[in-house]
């Protein structure tokens, strides 16, 4: 009867608010039917926008037993269930709370997450990096899980066209390390917080490459960390335990972004559709920005970022891009833009690329192996019996102001758009730095 069965759903919520608990003692709960069944046996629907085909032989929960109630109280969620039978998820190890403090100590300038990341981009191998200040707020049902809700909000994305990653290259990308034996590729990072340097912006990072999605949660209070389907494992304490949590999802075939689609929705960007059932031909690295209430309580850093500090980080970039490329071996096009809340396509802000001589591509990046201009850059300047030689670089940059006025004034015609070419040597741009890159280079 619907009285007794609503009798036995407050009373069930009156013993949970009193510590009840399945690890103590069974537990019954209401099936769909109203007849009571252990509750390991039970599931909850915590994912309505699912269809129901595909669920036979699934035993629900009644309806009128909230999921929070029936998780609490041993049934397993729907969502974890289908990522477990159908082998949607794995693990990859993840930095701890402890390690990505330890990198983060003596950050310095906040820029220094997007030069760490273009340094990241290089060893791979990059051709191109894209930097996006995302503004949009994106849908947040149908996701892995519900404590991701909070990461659909602003972000930095970072695309690596090109580049794919492996599951090893990935873990070792996240070590913090300054051993000058350390490579990737064959090439030797020239800082140590390479991936972890991305934490100074938020909690969780969620990098698509190739054909899967990777999640990392190195302060674990996110991601599960079993097959429970919960937050976080309840230590005897009540707090959530510290240990990382990395997960790995397939975007191939496309039945995973088709179930949870808010989930991969924030990656459909670079002209890449996360629910194509294709694999991305590159690397989107997508870092939610952490919230005032995040940086409250965070492990990581008391760090707050919010869109308009973002925007700032990415317009004074534009002062030293030039530079920056220049100083990089494979990388031959930085840009950024922004994706604003009511638009349908980001707004490109900047973009610069660098083209040379066929014959002198080899010399790129002279001056970061040979440090001998140090010691006899500045007599070589004044010594005319010796011949200097100097690379010669095409330089193109194109940016537009996007004033930081309210997001509905910022499509008006107020924006200025300006666009300058050199084809010219390059002392002209910097005659202290590439003077001694002149140096190293007629040395080589």
């Amino acid at each position: 009867p619907e009285a007794a069965l609503q009798e036995c759903v407050l009373n069930l919520r009156l013993a949970s608010a009193r510590g009840l608990s399945p690890e103590t003692s069974p537990v019954f709960l209401p099936d769909a039917d109203g007849i009571l069944r252990p509750s390991p046996e039970l599931t909850f629907n915590d994912a309505p926008w699912m269809p129901s085909a595909g669920q036979a032989g699934t035993r629900f929960v009644h309806g009128s037993v909230e999921p929070e109630l029936a998780e609490r109280l041993g049934a397993q969620s729907l969502r974890q269930l289908l990522l477990l039978r159908d082998k949607f998820t794995d693990t990859f190890p993840c930095p701890s709370s402890t390690q990505i403090q330890e990198a983060l100590a003596g950050f310095g300038h906040e820029s220094n997450v997007l030069l760490d990341l273009l340094e990241v981009a290089d060893v791979l191998g990059a051709k191109g990096v894209h930097f996006c200040c995302d503004r949009r707020l994106h849908p947040s049902e149908s996701l892995l899980f519900p404590t991701l809700v909070e990461f659909q909000g602003p972000a930095l994305c970072v695309f690596m066209p090109g580049v794919a990653l492996t599951t090893e290259e990935l873990c070792l990308l996240h070590q913090h390390s300054a051993d000058r034996w350390f490579k990737l590729r064959g090439r030797t990072p020239r800082f140590g917080r390479r991936f972890a340097s991305a934490y100074a912006l938020g909690e969780v990072s969620g990098l698509v490459s190739g054909g899967q999605m990777f999640l990392c949660d190195p302060s674990g209070r996110y991601l599960p960390p079993g097959a429970s389907g919960r937050a976080a494992e309840e230590a005897d304490t009540g707090a959530p335990t510290s240990l990382p949590v990395g997960r790995v999802y397939p975007l191939v075939p496309g039945d995973l972004p088709r179930r949870f689609p808010d989930q991969f929705a924030p990656f459909s960007m670079f002209g890449f559709d996360a629910l194509s059932g294709k694999p991305l031909d590159g690397t989107i690295l997508r870092l939610p920005l952490r919230s005032e209430a995040q940086a409250a309580s965070s492990k990581l850093s008391g760090e707050a970022w919010s869109a308009t500090r973002l925007h700032g980080t990415l317009t004074e970039f534009r002062s030293r891009a030039q530079t920056t490329l220049i100083s990089l071996e494979t990388i031959e096009a930085v840009s950024t833009s922004e994706w604003l809340p009511d638009q349908t396509s980001p707004v490109r802000t900047l973009m610069v690329s660098l083209s040379m001589p066929q014959n002198d591509a080899s010399q790129r990046g002279a001056v970061l192996h040979d440090s001998s201009w140090k010691k006899s850059g500045l007599s070589s300047l004044f010594n005319r019996g010796k011949k200097e030689s100097m690379l010669v670089f095409d330089l193109l940059e194109v940016f537009r102001e996007l004033k930081e006025e309210p997001l509905g004034e910022q499509a008006s015609g107020e924006e200025e758009e300006s666009a300058r070419e050199t084809n010219q040597r390059l002392a002209a741009h910097s005659s202290s730095f590439f003077s001694a890159s002149s140096s190293a280079s007629s040395a080589s």
